[in-house]
């Protein structure tokens, strides 16, 4: 394994406090890019990420998630300026598990650019 891809399974962590410039073009785009070579079922590839930056979705969708977890006072997102949905379609084998996947390498690879 190259001593870079280990160094960042190794020290990425989870992060509760966003800053609240928005990512730039290029660092979405090489964190997406990461998310699109998740290992998936069947090798079908069906995961679609969706990025959101508009400030006034984010806000939105940060509320209807912390309805769903009982809290409206709640921010799940914890004030990111840019948030990923990872969906699936309805024919997909297993879409938790791509999903998740497509997640993993979206949070290691946003470490691995620095975000």
């Amino acid at each position: 394994m190259k001593k870079e891809a280990l160094e960042v399974l190794k020290n990425r962590r989870s992060i509760r406090k966003f800053q609240s410039r928005q990512i730039s073009a290029e660092e979405l785009d090489t964190v997406l890019e990461a998310g699109t070579y998740a290992p998936t079922a069947g090798g079908r590839q069906a995961p679609v990420i969706v990025a959101v930056q508009d400030a006034e979705t984010v806000a939105a969708l940060d509320a209807m998630n912390a309805k769903v977890m009982g809290n409206a006072s709640a921010h799940p997102y914890y004030g990111a300026p840019t948030i990923l949905i990872v969906l699936a379609p309805e024919d997909a084998i297993v879409p938790e598990i791509d999903c998740a996947l497509a997640g993993g390498n979206l949070l290691n690879a946003a470490y691995a650019a620095g975000l």
